[in-house]
């Protein structure tokens, strides 16, 4: 167990904070790094670093089969932000960061694949003044309150219950009760099938 606060760890080559296998608990706050080729390499378990890192030449955070950490860290100017080369599990990430042309938030986008169920990276990336939020989730479902909303196979939106469709606006579509073709040869008969149609579509919601 290692607990430090306030270090800097700086350097034009090599990396900056490096934790060995079968390490645990290693506790650094108000860490400042940067200048290294790679900034930290995780490995061990129930880590916890927070801080800034800057002018990283290669990659962030290495994660190396570590598992229950948080790291939460400002980066700038970092080339790529993360790069998975063992699984890991249980561990969350959460990076700001500014990301300009040339700089990634993973190396070779390789972690996608290999990062598990119990892995969330965050990352807000600034361009033309603003900031959005990236959310990288490792599978298709998210969790919310007990319920758990799909999400799309493609580059598509989200479709709410509350998001009707419109003209111009992809969206719910309501469905009332079928009804059967009216056989009416009357007036008094036509506008009976046709009060049972209204009724139908105001039960469904749909008016």
């Amino acid at each position: 167990m290692v607990k430090l606060d306030n270090i800097v760890a700086s350097g034009e080559t090599g990396t900056g904070i490096e934790i060995y296998e079968h390490v645990s608990s290693c506790s650094i706050t108000n860490l400042t790094l940067g200048g290294h080729n790679t900034g930290i390499i995780l490995r061990g378990e129930r880590h916890k670093i927070s801080g800034y890192a800057g002018t990283i030449k290669d990659v962030g955070i290495i994660n190396d089969n570590a598992g229950m950490c948080n790291i939460e860290l400002i980066m700038y100017d970092i080339k790529n932000i993360y790069q998975q080369i063992n699984n890991g599990s249980h561990n969350v990430f959460k990076i700001q960061a500014r990301l300009k042309a040339g700089q990634n938030i993973g190396k070779n986008q390789d972690w996608v694949p290999h990062i598990t169920e119990h892995t969330e990276i965050m990352v807000y990336n600034e361009g033309s003044g603003s900031y959005t939020t990236i959310f990288r989730i490792p599978n298709d479902k998210l969790w919310k309150n007990g319920w758990q909303p799909e999400l799309p196979d493609s580059n598509s939106k989200i479709i709410c219950a509350d998001s009707f469709a419109s003209t111009i606006e992809t969206g719910v579509v309501k469905k009332a009760m079928n009804q059967n073709s009216s056989s009416a040869t009357t007036v008094t008969e036509l506008v009976s099938d046709f009060n049972t149609l209204l009724l139908n579509l105001k039960n469904a919601g749909i008016m």
